[in-house]
């Protein structure tokens, strides 16, 4: 069944394989081979954990689709074409696609998810068509529709993925940052060294791979 693996299988990390099936390509995100230890117990709940996230952005054109579980410790998305932004030149980007971001990340918070993990290029890949396509919502939160979570915790945790958007348009495309956003990013830079260190935390053998063309959830 297994086509193609585009990230290796190790035994604290999901591995990432493609498959055809009907001429439609489709990728799997698999923590079957992993340590016991872990794909029984941080591995499975990741991945449903994940899974219910996904459910609850279908119908957003900047996420693929989730087709569900393949098993336990499985899950199936769509294969989307395209480039990972962190392996895209400058002239490469299409006119509008910081603006076609922004408007995912305003979608994603709509309904109530933060993905937290947009600073990382290679969750965000330039579409075919394109557009940008978010992806890897494995530390991604969803804070349900409480009003009191939505005050409190929506303020806190947003900035992560605004500082992420405005942190690529410095990069890529400057002359769009308008002096307001330039400030709040050196802001929200300053505070974010008071966010807990990926040298620190999650441990290393729960850190995210590598990626994919496609999707590297």
């Amino acid at each position: 069944m297994r086509d193609e693996y585009l990230v290796p299988v190790t035994k604290w990390k999901p591995a990432i394989w493609c498959f055809n099936k009907d001429a439609r390509r489709y990728l799997v995100k698999d923590c079957s081979q992993g340590a016991k230890a872990f794909r029984n117990t941080m591995g499975r709940f990741t991945l449903w954990r994940e899974w219910r996230i996904y459910k609850r952005l279908r119908g957003l054109a900047c996420v693929p689709i989730c087709h569900g579980r393949l098993d336990v410790h499985g899950l199936v998305f769509e294969w989307r074409d395209g480039e990972p932004l962190k392996g895209t030149l400058e002239n490469a980007l299409p006119a509008g696609f910081f603006d076609a971001l922004d408007r995912c990340i305003v979608e994603l918070h709509e309904h109530g998810v933060l993905h937290l993990d947009l600073r990382h290029r290679g969750n965000v890949l330039v579409g075919s068509d394109g557009q940008p396509v978010l992806l890897d919502f494995e530390a991604a939160v969803y804070l349900g529709k409480n009003r009191l979570s939505r005050a409190l915790l929506h303020p806190l945790l947003a900035w992560a993925d605004r500082s992420a958007a405005t942190k690529y348009r410095m990069r890529y495309a400057e002359e769009t940052v308008t002096a307001k956003d330039a400030r709040r990013h050196h802001r929200l830079r300053w505070w974010g060294r008071f966010w807990p260190s990926p040298r620190i935390w999650p441990p290393p053998g729960f850190r995210g791979g590598g990626s994919s063309k496609s999707e590297k959830s």
